[in-house]
């Protein structure tokens, strides 16, 4: 029997030791909305970013090259340089989707991607996500963090290149999907790259879990019900309410 290979590829950096481990994406109400009427999944363009380190080498890849190699200090300056403008030029047609890879939901995450006020976290296992990507061209992996002024990334394959970031966003424990289309560096202008990619997904097929914000007032858990019943009537009973909200729940533990 052939074994139909996947079409998101797992040969890229790191996997998580248990791929059923959940995946977390916390999106605004309207990124929510968008997602359940337009039934695709967005990627967007590495170098746009607000980290402007995603993509690039660390500040540690010259003194890297001098301990490696047999390179001269000149030449291991030249070889870094050369090395980063490569990466630089490749991160225009690398595209990706962020999610956080844990068991538990993050108050970091809440006010980092949705504020103080509304918004809901779309939640389901690492190799579902996985196996959910149809787009040929896509690999997924768990991101490394690096100390970039101490640390070196060990490869020169842009795409690989992407799967690190700094160590000051370790606590996202993010795994993405990535996009790569190195051809449009040459056959595109910057203006022609599009600034993301949009993936067929079917949220009622792949979404095992919608958590509402702990932050968003009350009524606002029903209106999500109502809106994903018009939108996506299977998900209805997979929404579910922060487990970090405090109302109606016991105190617990004090005496």
């Amino acid at each position: 029997m052939v074994t139909k290979e996947p079409i998101c590829r797992t040969d890229l950096g790191t996997q998580p030791k248990d791929p059923a481990t959940p995946v977390w994406r916390y999106l605004t109400t309207v990124k929510f909305l968008s997602l359940l009427i337009s039934h695709e999944l967005h990627l967007g363009r590495l170098d746009l970013y607000p980290d402007k380190f995603e993509g690039l080498h660390t500040n540690a890849l010259e003194k890297s090259i001098l301990k490696n190699t047999s390179a001269t200090c000149e030449q291991a300056k030249k070889m870094a340089e050369s090395m980063q403008r490569t990466a630089r030029e490749h991160r225009p047609v690398i595209f990706v989707s962020c999610w956080c890879l844990l068991h538990h939901e993050l108050e970091a995450m809440w006010q980092l991607y949705c504020g103080a006020g509304d918004g809901v976290a779309i939640v389901l296992p690492y190799d579902g996500l996985v196996s959910s990507i149809g787009l040929q061209g896509t690999h997924a992996g768990v991101l490394r963090y690096l100390d970039f002024d101490r640390e070196s990334i060990r490869t020169g394959e842009p795409l690989e290149i992407a799967m690190h970031k700094r160590v000051e966003y370790i606590y996202e424990n993010e795994a993405r999907i990535a996009y790569y289309r190195p051809d449009w560096i040459r056959t595109k202008t910057s203006d022609e790259i599009p600034t993301r990619m949009q993936i067929p997904w079917e949220p009622e097929d792949y979404i095992q879990r919608i958590v509402v914000s702990p932050h968003a007032p009350s009524s606002y858990i029903n209106m999500i019900r109502d809106l994903v019943d018009r939108l996506a009537p299977k998900l209805v009973d997979r929404i579910e309410d922060s487990a970090m909200r405090y109302e109606g729940r016991g105190a617990g533990g004090g005496s």
